[in-house]
């Protein structure tokens, strides 16, 4: 229900303020930067809903202007394999070879009840075109449930409220893949912000789901100041792998980064062992509301002198 508020509500600013987004839209274009209208509207109507304000495009500035221009201007079609979760493993073989990846037990268009129920040790079920749809069995869990909640998942286009432009190419699958033991928790999530094929920050996410804590930290290892998602508590203490693990982890992201402006890459680390789990290149949206937007702006510095139109701009 909420989600469908949000698509009303973009809807209903759209339309107010259609005559003012129209102008901008023209000198967007005057600026030699090519998107449909429907698009404007859509993305800056979403943006003035949580900020209260327009985003400049032609110059942007901090880090929410950056990603709102990348989904309106940037339109690298190799992020559509990327943003599904099963078919970015081939991009990611392909860039940094095998071992990084979780064991995949199934990959299909509908739920394999049999085979959910079969499967005699822990494993992850996902969604592979949407945020969140993930599922951890470990033997207690109502398989009819995650089915009825998957199946309801999967007719879903993702990425509509936000026009996260990728999402509405991807047709739903569901995987059975391997479960990451980290003591029964969630293991950490080292989240490598890059651009330019280059590792510009990292987020360190821990104790998710218990007391979620973020930590930004720099190439060295550093603690820094700054917070990019305030909702969550922060993190003060020393990374959990040592500094060469740590190196290995920033070379591999910057494999990955290297054919796109920009991309969050997020990995696990469980002992010694790398695993790449996603390429992200929206984080929430590019709609942070963090004291620390332009610090962060200014570190992911990629060219926005051109624009290039979305074939699914019409849609």
């Amino acid at each position: 229900m909420k989600g469908y508020l949000k698509v009303v509500a973009v809807y209903l600013t759209g339309t107010l303020l259609s005559p003012y987004l129209f102008l901008q839209w023209l000198r967007i274009i005057r600026e030699g930067k090519v998107c449909s209208l429907d698009a404007y509207i859509r993305v800056t109507s979403r943006y003035f809903l949580r900020f209260f304000r327009m985003p400049n495009l032609i110059r942007p500035q901090d880090y929410n202007e950056k990603i709102t221009w990348l989904k309106l201007f940037d339109h690298n079609m190799l992020k559509v394999e990327c943003c599904d979760k099963y078919d970015a493993r081939k991009y990611i073989v392909n860039k940094v070879g095998e071992g990084f990846l979780p064991d995949n037990y199934y990959v299909g268009h509908d739920f394999d009840r049999q085979l959910a129920k079969t499967i005699n040790h822990p494993f992850v079920i996902k969604t592979t075109h949407d945020q969140g749809g993930v599922y951890f069995c470990t033997g207690d869990e109502n398989i009819e449930e995650i089915e009825k909640d998957v199946t309801s998942r999967l007719k879903k286009r993702y990425g509509f409220i936000n026009y996260e432009w990728p999402y509405l190419m991807l047709n739903g699958k569901v995987v059975y893949e391997e479960y990451l033991n980290y003591g029964g928790r969630i293991p950490d999530d080292y989240k490598f912000h890059c651009a330019n094929g280059e590792v510009k920050w990292l987020q360190y996410i821990t104790d998710r789901g218990i007391d979620t804590k973020e930590g930004i930290y720099d190439l060295e290892g550093n603690k820094l100041d700054q917070v990019l998602d305030a909702d969550m508590k922060r993190f003060c203490g020393k990374l959990a792998v040592d500094f060469k693990l740590f190196q290995k982890m920033i070379s591999l992201a910057e494999m990955l980064a290297s054919e796109f402006k920009y991309v969050r890459v997020d990995m696990y680390c469980i002992g010694e062992k790398i695993n790449i789990g996603e390429l992200t290149f929206f984080p929430l949206g590019g709609l942070y509301k963090s004291k620390d937007v332009d610090f962060f702006g200014n570190l992911i510095n990629f060219d926005t002198s051109s624009g290039y139109k979305n074939n699914l701009d019409e849609k």
